[in-house]
């Protein structure tokens, strides 16, 4: 599976795990009452008015392009 911007943060949560630590040096909630999110990672770094290109960066850097 291709890390990219639509891919569900449980997706990428559930393939990648250290993807967590990413979201968490940027303040981007991800899971709500221990639940991931449903959203995309467009959708959360939108909402959170994060840039989608540096954490979409980050997270393959951390993972590896691809899960």
């Amino acid at each position: 599976m291709e890390i990219n911007p639509d891919i569900s943060i449980e997706e990428l949560i559930e393939n990648c795990p250290k993807s967590i630590e990413v979201f968490q040096k940027h303040s981007i909630p991800v899971f709500v009452c221990g639940e991931p999110v449903w959203d995309s990672l467009r959708g959360v770094c939108e909402k959170n008015s994060k840039s989608l290109d540096l954490i979409l960066k980050e997270i393959k850097e951390i993972c590896g392009k691809n899960i």
